[in-house]
């Protein structure tokens, strides 16, 4: 996890907030160390809602930054704090983050590591709970991209199960939600389900490099 990683994951956050009215203000494009979040226009109220978040996201109020409860604003009043202690506790010992991709779609795993198998290390399963085993067992997969409709187990039960033993591992649910349900992410999102959504029908080799480039930015390592 580097510092643009996470300006990227606050900025996804505080577009969140804004999206649904908050009153908050979006981090600079570029890093600022020196600058408060208080100079940059976030009030005492919006930089609570903004800690809130960041807690929701990572797990809870009980997760911990460096050893500091999340909520606890003074230690984030500059930005450099805040984008160091997020960057900090996604650190990873692993060399290769590794992508699980689960469907019981064949023909859709086939596409998938023809497509990227050269480029990222992949695993991929038809039966969700040899998913979930293998997930739970392995300390190199950094995301897992699943479909919601699954014979015996779906997305989100997939999802809900891994999380209660690896809390921060990062899904993609792949859904027939044409509309983009905003609502629904959203909800997702406070709910540290999903980081992502892609609609079906997911076409991985025409939008190879949008995918790759999501991929890539979410499995982000130092």
């Amino acid at each position: 996890m580097n510092t643009e990683r996470a300006y990227a994951i606050i900025r996804d956050i505080t577009a969140t907030l804004e999206a649904r009215g908050e009153k908050t203000n979006t981090l600079p494009e570029a890093p600022q160390p020196e600058a408060t979040l208080y100079e940059l226009g976030v009030d005492l109220t919006a930089f609570s809602e903004l800690v809130e978040e960041l807690a929701l996201r990572f797990n809870g109020k009980d997760f911990h930054l460096q050893g500091y409860l999340i909520p606890e604003e003074y230690y984030y009043l500059t930005v450099a704090k805040l984008v160091t202690a997020v960057a900090s506790a996604f650190k990873t010992t692993s060399k290769e983050p590794e992508v699980v991709y689960v469907d019981d779609e064949e023909e859709n795993l086939f596409v998938f590591k023809r497509k990227f198998g050269k480029k990222l290390k992949i695993k991929t399963f038809t039966d969700p709970k040899a998913a979930l085993q293998y997930i739970q067992r392995s300390e190199d997969v950094k995301l897992v991209i699943t479909d919601e409709v699954m014979p015996g187990m779906s997305g989100n039960a997939l999802c809900d199960a891994v999380h209660e033993t690896k809390p921060l591992m990062k899904f993609i649910l792949i859904t027939g939600n044409p509309n983009g349900d905003g609502d629904l992410m959203y909800r997702a999102l406070r709910r540290n389900r999903f980081f992502e959504f892609f609609n079906k029908p997911v076409d991985f080799e025409a939008k190879g490099d949008e995918y790759l480039a999501l991929i890539n930015r979410i499995t982000a390592f130092e």
